[in-house]
């Protein structure tokens, strides 16, 4: 062992074409069609593990009422399927036994439910700690197991992951430092494993997030999760908004907000489940006549304020209390109110502000497969078998991608077939519509799909 230790790469790569091995007998080969039987939902951190919080909420009280809620919405429409939870109360779960839970039930998905929080801790002059929060940062995402490929994505699985450190064996538990080149390589190899279904997973939860619960989309991204990283089938963790600003805090605090989130969800879920099944079926239940997630409006002070701002131009009497909301005609919300004492009907136009049209960014996305200091023509052998080889150069280097797709996601299933025909360094690169490289978080401003 002491030799192995001195060769790092050596040490690692054994470790790996370990796991490899011993992954490819409890790997479950998906046979085309195959039924999902059963759900593992995890409901993050719980019992002496708060989580983060905000000014009012903790971290695993949210997520366990929005796992539950999402285990609900399954039971009801899949009677079929088996609901597994890690926690159904307030109670502390280890996070390797999370994954064995998972693995046990042989769960077909697992789905990771938490919050995110925007704050760094910093030490004062008198040695003592305090968290310096950004109350902007704000939207849902969906992480999948792998490398954390961003300082930002670092910093959400640190956070997740420091709630190892409540455990009374973490390290004879994990022996592994998440930060080391032996961690690198282990989470590459989970990471290949279940990626094509896991993206789609996250990508089909972040369309609902933002088109069905009026989220943000902080996109779908990767990085190495222990809660995540020895489960046996595709896996998501889900941050479902910022707990750090006081509006998304309001939002997953209310039983509407933590609703839509599982619906989304759950319709997220019914989506991936029917592709994989090779059905194709449209549903006309409770969950898809519910309606999309608008802003409060129902609070007697928003209210006010509205009707007091729509009626601006006409010299009225100022509200002295809302009444009622009455029937929403088509782009306007009819309120009851009483001035003076004398119920009136006010309409209070909601049409959105038009901003000036501008120019929609084209992203096309490419795996890179190779970089050289000299031009190679694609004919050459490093290229032999592909076909749609493109170039570009940085910095006096030649750089060569294959494909060109139109989300991220679908250039990450592109990753991993280029790396099983023997193309290990392939990685995902985007691009503008003028073939200038952006990163992966220039991309992700422009709220496209990826």
């Amino acid at each position: 062992m002491r030799r192995l230790i001195k060769y790092p790469f050596v040490f690692c790569s054994a470790i790996a074409a370990v796991l490899i091995l011993t992954l490819s007998f409890n790997t479950i080969i998906r046979p085309e069609g195959k039924k999902i039987k059963v759900v593992c939902i995890d409901a993050g951190h719980g019992g002496k593990d708060p989580g983060c919080h905000g000014d009012f909420v903790n971290e695993k009280d949210v997520a366990l009422s929005i796992a539950l809620k999402l285990g609900r919405y399954i039971q009801t429409n899949f009677p079929e399927i088996k609901v597994v939870y890690t926690r159904s109360t307030d109670v502390f779960i280890e996070l390797n036994e999370r994954a064995n839970i998972a693995n046990r039930n042989h769960a077909d998905i697992f789905i990771c439910i938490h919050c995110n929080s925007a704050c760094v801790r910093k030490k004062n002059a008198k040695g003592k700690f305090y968290d310096v929060c950004n109350e902007t940062a704000q939207g849902s995402s969906t992480y999948v197991m792998g490398l954390h490929k961003t300082e930002g994505n670092l910093d959400v699985s640190k956070r997740e992951n420091d709630a190892v450190l409540l455990e009374d064996n973490y390290q004879q538990n994990y022996n592994l430092n998440i930060n080391s080149d032996e961690a690198a390589i282990i989470f590459s190899t989970y990471q290949n494993l279940y990626l094509e279904e896991s993206m789609r997973f996250a990508d089909l939860c972040q369309q609902q997030f933002t088109g069905y619960a009026g989220r943000d989309d902080d996109g779908v991204k990767q990085a190495g999760f222990l809660v995540l990283w020895k489960t046996s089938m595709p896996s998501v963790l889900i941050e479902t908004g910022f707990l750090t600003n006081p509006k998304e805090e309001k939002f997953l605090s209310l039983e509407k907000g933590q609703t839509h989130m599982a619906a989304s969800i759950f319709r997220a879920f019914r989506k991936w489940k029917d592709e994989l099944e090779g059905i194709s079926k449209v549903y006309l239940d409770e969950v898809e006549k519910m309606k999309p997630y608008l802003p409060e409006l129902t609070d007697t002070a928003g209210l006010k304020k509205a009707v007091n701002h729509a009626s601006s131009k006409t010299p009225i009497a100022p509200v002295n209390d809302v009444i009622d909301v009455l029937v929403p005609q088509k782009d306007s919300l009819i309120v009851e109110v009483a001035i003076d004492s004398v119920k009136k009907a006010i309409v209070i136009d909601l049409k959105p502000v038009v901003d000036p049209p501008r120019k929609e960014m084209v992203l096309v996305y490419r795996v890179q497969i190779v970089a050289s200091d000299k031009q190679l023509k694609v004919t050459a052998p490093e290229f032999k078998g592909l076909s749609d080889i493109w170039s570009y150069e940085a910095k006096g280097i030649y750089k060569y991608t294959d494909g060109a797709y139109g989300t991220q996601a679908e250039a990450l299933t592109r990753q991993i077939e280029l790396r099983k025909k023997g193309f290990t360094e392939a990685f995902v690169v985007v691009f503008d519509a003028d073939g200038k490289r952006l990163t992966m978080e220039e991309a992700r401003k422009f709220n496209l799909p990826k």
